[in-house]
C-alpha cells in the first residue's frame, strides 16, 4: 500500500496595510507570552520556576527526586516521561 500527498500551492497575501511597527508589536506580544509558557511548577510543591531546568534542580535538591534519573531508569521516551509527570502531579494533588 502506498500513499501519495497531492501538491498544493501556497498563496501569500500581501499585508501592505500593516506597518512594520504593528508587526513588531505583535511579535513582541507573542515573545512576552512565550516567557510565561516556559514557567514550570515543581512536581511536589506549589513553587513555580522561570524554566524547567530550575524546577528539576529544585525537585532534585529539595525533594530528592530527579525526573531525568527516574525516566532513564524506567526507559521512558518523551511521551512516557509526560505521562509519568502527569501521574506524579495527580498523585501529589490527591494526597
Amino acid at each position: 500500500m502506498s500513499y501519495s500527498i497531492p501538491s498544493t500551492s501556497l498563496q501569500v497575501q500581501d499585508d501592505s496595510g500593516s506597518s512594520s511597527g504593528e508587526e513588531e508589536d505583535r511579535l513582541s506580544d507573542w515573545a512576552s507570552s512565550l516567557g510565561e509558557a516556559l514557567q514550570t511548577k515543581s512536581l511536589f510543591s506549589d513553587k513555580t520556576f522561570p524554566n524547567p531546568e530550575l524546577a528539576v534542580a529544585h525537585d532534585t535538591k529539595e525533594h530528592g527526586f530527579s525526573i531525568k534519573d527516574e525516566s532513564a531508569k524506567k526507559g521512558l521516551d518523551l511521551y512516557g516521561r509526560m505521562r509519568y509527570i502527569n501521574w506524579i502531579r495527580r498523585e501529589v494533588s490527591s494526597s
